[in-house]
């Protein structure tokens, strides 16, 4: 295995984040390389590490956002899973707190499956801390991420869940691992 760290990015990493990278890439079981994308729209950024994963032979991307911090093991737990797409638990920044877990779409369908040691099949997971094998970009369309808006402009799809539908209408499923402790900074922690 060898693992991209891709951390899309509008040109600043938290310190915290830094100090939960390093203390992660420590314990990491297998060779990484650590990505950055700066620029204005996220899901370019997100775009471009994917294809600076590809170009680098890695097997795996671990998407971990300029903003979140999270315990040094969480990435072993997502590996140790053996899924295509999993992510960890962790809410938006806003109050009142919200998971970026999605049980259902914004048509309604409803995916939510629990699995014994805090494992779920999901509709969709945040990209801020999601572990995703690279196999999985040869068989979804290009946008791998996009904004979606709906007929009001209001978004409805935000590029992770994007994403998320798009592997899941290829036949993947969406896992995440609710004992991974992560969590989202801004103005407090998330």
């Amino acid at each position: 295995m060898k693992i991209a760290i891709g951390m899309p990015t509008y040109g600043t990493i938290r310190t915290n984040t830094v100090h939960s990278l390093l203390k992660m890439v420590k314990k990491l079981p297998c060779e990484y390389n650590l990505l950055t994308q700066t620029g204005s729209y996220i899901q370019s950024n997100r775009e471009e590490i994917v294809k600076m994963a590809k170009k680098l032979d890695c097997t795996h991307l671990l998407f971990v956002d300029h903003d979140m911090i999270f315990e040094s093991k969480a990435v072993e737990k997502l590996i140790n899973h053996n899924k295509d797409i999993i992510g960890a638990d962790y809410n938006l920044r806003k109050l009142p707190l919200e998971s970026t877990i999605k049980r259902a779409d914004p048509n309604g369908a409803e995916i939510w499956v629990e699995h014994p040691n805090g494992l779920v099949e999901c509709c969709a997971v945040g990209m801020g801390f999601t572990l995703i094998n690279l196999l999985v970009f040869d068989h979804i369309p290009h946008p791998w991420f996009f904004l979606e808006p709906d007929k009001d402009g209001s978004i409805k799809y935000g590029e992770d869940m994007w994403f998320c539908r798009k592997a899941r209408e290829a036949g993947y499923k969406i896992w995440c691992d609710l004992t991974a402790k992560v969590q989202h900074m801004g103005d407090y922690t998330y």
